[in-house]
């Protein structure tokens, strides 16, 4: 994949420290573009990415999910769509701001996004869905 060099030094400023170092280690400079392999940046990704909340707010979403996914279904809210719901996992895989690639897991609510794309109460927590 081809990156502009200014856009790796943006994205540096939500990033750890090393992060552009990092990055630039693992592609080919070509001018104002890095050439680097999509795998190489998704491990670069997952690495300098904010980690899930502590395991205690992990178990008070999940509480809070379970609790209005329940409301909305003895309320009659119907499931959600198969099309629906691999729309909203793509749009997870696509968040690189937040998803965790290797945990198919966000880093805000912590929440396993193959468990919360299907749960029709629930939803990404930047509105992305």
């Amino acid at each position: 994949m081809k990156l502009r060099i200014s856009k790796i030094h943006e994205a540096a400023a939500s990033r750890p420290t090393g992060y552009v170092e990092a990055v630039l280690a693992r592609g080919l400079v070509d001018g104002e573009w890095l050439e680097i392999p999509a795998e190489a940046m998704a491990e670069l990704r997952d690495q300098f990415r904010p980690k899930p909340p502590p395991a205690a707010v992990m178990a008070r979403n999940l509480a809070q999910a379970a609790g209005a996914e329940v409301k909305a279904r003895i309320a009659g809210t119907p499931p959600l769509d198969p099309i629906e719901i691999e729309q909203r996992m793509a749009t997870c895989r696509a968040c690189y701001e937040h998803f965790i690639q290797s945990q198919s897991r966000c880093a805000l609510c912590g929440c396993f996004a193959a468990l919360k794309s299907r749960m029709r109460s629930q939803h990404c927590p930047v509105g992305k869905w």
